[in-house]
């Protein structure tokens, strides 16, 4: 197992513990938690394409373990009512229909690679951004209103990820939308 692969298994790793902290309100730990886990969710990607360390493993690892920890986060902080409940479902409804469109190309024998674009980048981006800022807004109540901005932001942006996506199965489908 490379660097890449390790730093993603870590990750993985890494969810129920962050799911414990969250549940035991040791935000601050959490949050430490989470901040290392992003910083190696960029350096996994990062030494994989720099020492030409990419496998196959890491195509499904590293996004499997993004998916974790972040659904973790939102159902978590929504269970323990740091988070609205409409934004989870809002993140987790995108997961569960691009899942959906993956196995029904499988199933209709089309290849459709899911790429990561631009788009569902930043979409992780702010998802990220949007846990870290919740956890910080436990310590800084001032944050309050820079997070329900950036709850809004990043529903917006979770709804053009899916968009995007679905356009682009569309398209190498040959289904109109309508």
């Amino acid at each position: 197992m490379n660097i890449p692969n390790s730093l993603s298994l870590i990750r993985l790793l890494s969810a129920p513990l962050f799911c414990w902290l969250l549940i035991s309100q040791h935000f601050n730990f959490a949050l430490g938690l989470f901040l290392i886990a992003s910083i190696t969710d960029a350096a996994d990607g990062y030494i994989a394409k720099q020492w030409q360390q990419e496998t196959e493993l890491g195509r499904y690892l590293d996004p499997l373990a993004d998916k974790v920890l972040l659904m973790v986060g939102f159902i978590t902080l929504s269970l323990i009512q740091m988070l609205p409940v409409w934004i989870t479902l809002i993140i987790v409804s995108r997961d569960i229909v691009l899942i959906g469109g993956v196995i029904l190309s499988k199933m209709l024998a089309k290849v459709y690679l899911v790429r990561p674009l631009i788009i569902s980048k930043i979409n992780t981006f702010l998802q990220m951004l949007l846990i870290m800022l919740v956890l910080l807004s436990s310590q800084f109540v001032e944050l309050k209103p820079v997070v329900t901005m950036q709850i809004w932001l990043t529903a917006i942006s979770t709804v053009a990820s899916l968009w995007v996506y679905i356009s682009r199965w569309s398209i190498s489908n040959g289904v109109n939308l309508p």
